[in-house]
């Protein structure tokens, strides 16, 4: 959760969505509600420059991510963009779209 959120309710409130995970579900997100900014500078970075995800909030199931040696996907990952593309073109909230 970004240090520039307010919550509105209980923050136990969203600790209930982890309920509502599937067994394969470890990430939980909400689609990003500012097009305008996709509008102005998604065409440099993105083929596809619909609205995608706010990583400002994410919701992450730390017990199954650790399960399936997380870190190692992340890293392989990140590793081959490195090697591609020699740095990350996105900011890191863009990342995951």
């Amino acid at each position: 959760m970004d240090t520039d959120m307010i919550a509105n309710a209980h923050i136990g409130e969203l600790w209930q969505h982890f309920n509502q995970f599937t067994s394969e579900q470890v990430f939980g997100m909400v689609h990003e509600h500012t097009p305008e900014y996709y509008d102005k500078f998604g065409s440099k970075f993105w083929k596809n420059v619909k609205p995608g995800y706010n990583a400002g909030l994410v919701l992450m199931h730390l017990r199954k991510l650790r399960s399936f040696n997380w870190r190692r996907t992340w890293t392989r990952s990140l590793n081959f963009l490195l090697r591609n593309m020699g740095a990350l073109a996105n900011p890191e909230q863009a990342s995951p779209n």
